[in-house]
């Protein structure tokens, strides 16, 4: 994992801040895209709506032979050198430093990662999380400055200009390399020597719960909050598989937020339900501040799908009154890498 300083990573003339579109987005052009689920798809129509065509979907296995008219060929059995090859893949399960490398191995010539694709296609494609046009984002200097000076280890500093630089430039040998199993707790961060207190804001189907139950740490309590009805039913259910070995758990059916009362949320039982102001639905959010009345705490895990902001704010007296251990989600949004760290400082 390489990294860049902020004078390099906010000069005038860094390519990730350069508005003209590349060779390959010119209208006529034609390209490849590795990935065929759902930022491949999106990627196609995006590109075709600049003019340039697709020649194929490359997949690892591949589930169908063509898409909206494009074939879909397995990775093995695809051409190399015709380039480009548009990565279009954006989720958390995908290695992309270590996929670029084979990809690379196997002869396939210019590839670009998603992040690199997407700075120049941030209208046709929209909101994706933590991405933005770099352009947007380049008289925050100071916001991201502020942030990576709280962090007290060179290593942790390192990381965080690395992901922004990944995020920015597209270059997978900035990527960090992802550690699904121990996001939340990582191995080089210690613990609180007590057993735990565990909030779990975000709790989902209870796959974190279920890392405590196995990990070796010893947990006093647990009181976890998930909004989605679907995936609050299937968290109750696995925690009453291994009841007792969490000691007491308490399952709210609730988002937190910096209010309590009701929300719009979007709700389709998967890992992305999320608080939207479009939605039909509504759920009931509460403040941690109020929720844990009475409870002190020292680990608060929280993945709210882009809420997180509000909900720290909604614990505030909680964070300032027991100083607990955090794993926040910081990949929602473009400013959360910053605006979190300053924000729980």
């Amino acid at each position: 994992m390489r990294t860049l300083e902020p004078d390099e990573l906010f000069r005038d003339d860094a390519p990730w801040f350069e508005d003209a579109p590349p060779a390959w987005l010119r209208s006529g052009g034609t390209v490849s895209i590795y990935g065929a689920g759902g930022a491949g798809r999106d990627l196609a129509r995006a590109l075709g709506q600049r003019g340039v065509s697709v020649r194929s979907f490359i997949d690892q296995t591949p589930r169908t032979a063509s898409i909206e008219g494009i074939p879909v060929i397995s990775a093995d059995r695809a051409p190399v050198g015709e380039g480009p090859l548009l990565l279009g893949l954006h989720n958390p399960m995908v290695d992309v430093a270590a996929l670029g490398g084979d990809l690379d191995g196997r002869g396939f010539s210019e590839i670009r990662s998603f992040p690199a694709v997407y700075r120049h296609l941030a209208e046709e494609l929209g909101d994706r999380y933590f991405l933005a046009a770099p352009s947007t984002l380049r008289a925050r200097r100071k916001l991201f400055e502020d942030a990576a000076a709280l962090f007290d280890d060179e290593h942790s500093r390192k990381l965080f200009w690395s992901t922004l630089a990944y995020r920015w430039s597209g270059d997978v040998s900035f990527a960090p390399s992802p550690d699904l199993e121990n996001q939340y707790f990582p191995r080089d961060i210690s613990f609180p020597d007590r057993p735990l207190a565990f909030v779990d804001a975000g709790a989902y189907v209870g796959d974190t719960l279920e890392y405590l139950r196995t990990s070796g740490l010893k947990v006093a309590r647990v009181t976890a909050f998930e909004p989605d009805t679907r995936n609050y039913r299937a968290l109750a259910e696995r925690v009453r598989e291994f009841s007792g070995a969490l000691g007491p758990v308490s399952l709210l059916p609730c988002a937190v937020s910096d209010e309590t009362g009701l929300l719009s949320f979007s709700s389709d039982g998967t890992a992305a339900s999320r608080v939207d102001p479009a939605a039909a639905e509504k759920v009931l959010a509460v403040r941690l501040d109020e929720a844990l009345a009475g409870y002190r705490v020292n680990f608060v895990k929280m993945d709210v799908e882009g809420a997180e902001m509000a909900a720290l704010r909604g614990a505030r007296d909680t964070l300032r009154r027991d100083r607990p251990a955090l794993a926040i989600s910081t990949y929602h949004k473009p400013l959360d890498h910053a605006e979190v760290p300053l924000l729980v400082a």
